[in-house]
């Protein structure tokens, strides 16, 4: 195969848009979509599987989202009763996320969905081989944000 053969930017725009209706098809990403939408999904994943606190920065962070995103996403998640915003002892500006119980319920089926999609995604495919796909994906992601921060985007830094 020539280094020319594919390009790499449509070919992991296809592969995103078709996981994209794999997930979409499912009945439970339908009511967890329904219930949150799916962005909030991935914050409500990230907060229940973290092992500490979580802080807005953390989101910011970790989703490479602007600040202000974040926190219009937080209130919405306050306003459907998922997440409380708690105070910190010998900080005031500093507020620790936690989920609701309302929350944990939804996280739990929303991990039995993952889980189903993970196992259509890999089927077929060796350990050895997601590694390989995994040490390449990341060599891209770093590649885009080089050329992103080289192009003056400093927004995440």
């Amino acid at each position: 195969m020539k280094e020319n053969d594919y390009d790499i930017g449509p070919e992991v725009c296809k592969l995103a848009h078709t996981i994209r209706r794999m997930v979409d098809s499912s009945q439970r990403h339908k009511y967890i979509d329904n219930m949150l939408g799916s962005t909030n999904g991935w914050v409500l994943g990230y907060i229940a599987k973290s092992s500490g606190d979580v802080y807005q920065k953390d989101l910011e962070k970790q989703f490479s989202i602007r600040r202000s995103s974040v926190s219009k996403m937080l209130s919405s998640l306050e306003e459907k009763g998922l997440v409380v915003r708690e105070g910190v002892k010998g900080d005031a500006r500093l507020k620790r996320l936690v989920l609701t119980d309302k929350a944990r319920k939804i996280h739990a089926i929303a991990e039995e969905d993952r889980a189903e999609n993970e196992r259509a995604l890999r089927n077929g495919i060796t350990d050895e081989e997601i590694s390989a796909f995994m040490s390449v994906l990341k060599k891209i992601e770093k590649n885009a944000w080089e050329q992103t921060k080289r192009e003056g985007d400093n927004a995440y830094l």
